[in-house]
């Protein structure tokens, strides 16, 4: 095969993968937009399904900052892909402590920059919290 042919393949996976995620945005919105009657969980429960498909996840944490001087966050909505969408939060999780990942975190956050890292980069404190939650 011609590095050429390889390359444009290459490319054309990539153009593929985006439009998948594009896909599952313009779903996901179009639910959260259409919003009635249904309960709110119900509604981002629906809409996170065709994210968390097209990105091949099991569950998705939504955390809230209380207190972003002193960083303090916790678990504020759960999906699971398993439970069928909307689950109970975790009582472990609705108020996390102070520890070094935690105060990185919200730093980052608070400057609208989304956090993306593989487990194989996680720092210490990281994969402790992290890993044993099954977070990879």
């Amino acid at each position: 095969m011609s590095k050429v042919f390889a390359k444009q393949i290459h490319e054309y996976h990539i153009l593929e993968h985006c439009n998948t995620y594009t896909d599952a945005l313009h779903e996901a919105l179009e639910i959260f937009v259409s919003y009635n009657e249904e309960s709110l969980d119900d509604v981002i429960s629906k809409g996170l399904r065709p994210i968390a498909d097209a990105a091949d996840l099991d569950r998705i944490i939504f955390f809230r900052v209380w207190e972003k001087e002193r960083h303090y966050a916790g678990e504020t909505y759960r999906w699971d892909k398993n439970e069928g969408g909307t689950a109970p939060v975790d009582d472990a999780l609705k108020v996390l402590p102070v520890f070094g990942a935690l105060k990185r975190w919200v730093s980052i956050i608070s400057n609208d920059v989304c956090i993306s890292m593989r487990r194989s980069n996680f720092e210490a404190d990281e994969a402790a919290f992290l890993i044993p939650r099954g977070v990879m």
